[in-house]
């Protein structure tokens, strides 16, 4: 029999559920946060934002990413939000952990589409990315351009 197949970001996280994985906000010694597309608008983003948590996740040595693609439900449900409220309020929830990457010392990833081979040919894609990216400088976040 085939083994298992390994739980992703998007639902389910080294076996954790979304909301067990947001947890990890208050708990990681470090955290980063992923800027990107919607992953139902942009499923392509989307998976590429998935990938930069698995690949840089790592819960063991209490190193969080949160992707707001799963992580904004988690969050809002954590603050008493309804799916109304968060698709009104997502940008606090959003700048909320980004208080925690800035306090912990972690990085911002910005999920953009790829135009060449240079590390500035890229554009940004997500409609509140650029706001994003702006919040991120004015706390002094690093940021790191990822391209799909």
């Amino acid at each position: 029999m085939p083994p298992a197949p390994r739980p992703t970001a998007e639902t389910n996280y080294q076996g954790l559920s979304n909301k067990e994985d947001f947890e990890q906000v208050a708990k990681a010694a470090t955290v980063h946060i992923i800027s990107c597309p919607y992953d139902k608008t942009n499923p392509v983003a989307g998976r590429r934002a998935a990938a930069v948590k698995d690949s840089r996740d790592d819960p063991f040595a209490r190193v969080y990413v949160f992707n707001p693609n799963s992580g904004l439900v988690a969050a809002a449900e954590a603050a008493g939000m309804t799916p109304e409220q968060q698709g009104k309020k997502w940008l606090r929830l959003w700048t909320e952990v980004a208080n925690r990457v800035q306090e912990t010392g972690g990085s911002c990833f910005v999920i953009v589409k790829g135009t060449g081979p240079g590390p500035d040919d890229f554009v940004i894609e997500g409609n509140a990315q650029e706001g994003e990216i702006n919040v991120a400088k004015l706390a002094g976040i690093p940021i790191e351009y990822i391209k799909y």
